[in-house]
């Protein structure tokens, strides 16, 4: 398990999703994506759908999306390759706007609600879904995605690879 003060510097991601108001903008593409379904939905949720979209840009494939057991719940299951990566997924609003910043944006909050007991949880249930759909020939890790909504609705977000190993 990383300390969650190294996490915030370890590898990000390469692309960047920005939710403007009912779109969000694919700087990698440079399109906009319909995401007016999102509205209705919890944060969380929403957080998760823009998480969803990180990693389709970056090339990952879903597997399962809010996947749930008795020993926990899965945000998303994703691979690239022979990688299956468990991602756990943490939205928080923040009361500034992302434009008003100078310097990188603190993800260090959503990052910080994936303690021991989180890691413990989600590793409980991947190892159930792994034991219910076992691929073979593959290599298995832990994510995070952690997702900010500014007070202006824009949305930022940052794919942290590895970020945990399990701590069964």
């Amino acid at each position: 398990m990383l300390p969650l003060s190294k996490l915030g510097q370890s590898k990000l991601g390469q692309s960047k999703l920005v939710l403007w108001g009912c779109e969000l903008w694919d700087s990698a593409r440079r399109r906009f994506i319909a995401t007016s379904h999102l509205n209705d939905l919890p944060l969380g949720k929403r957080g998760e759908h823009f998480a969803m979209q990180l990693l389709k840009t970056d090339g990952y494939r879903i597997l399962a999306h809010g996947w749930q057991h008795r020993t926990g719940e899965l945000d998303l299951v994703v691979r690239r390759g022979s990688t299956i990566a468990f991602v756990e997924v943490k939205t928080r609003a923040v009361p500034w706007a992302f434009a008003e910043r100078d310097g990188p944006i603190d993800f260090s909050g959503p990052l910080a609600a994936v303690d021991a007991r989180k890691q413990r949880q989600v590793a409980r249930a991947a190892a159930e879904w792994w034991h219910r759909h076992a691929i073979d020939s593959v290599s298995l890790r832990f994510d995070v995605v952690a997702v900010l909504i500014d007070s202006t609705g824009q949305w930022q977000g940052r794919h942290l690879p590895a970020a945990f190993e399990s701590p069964l």
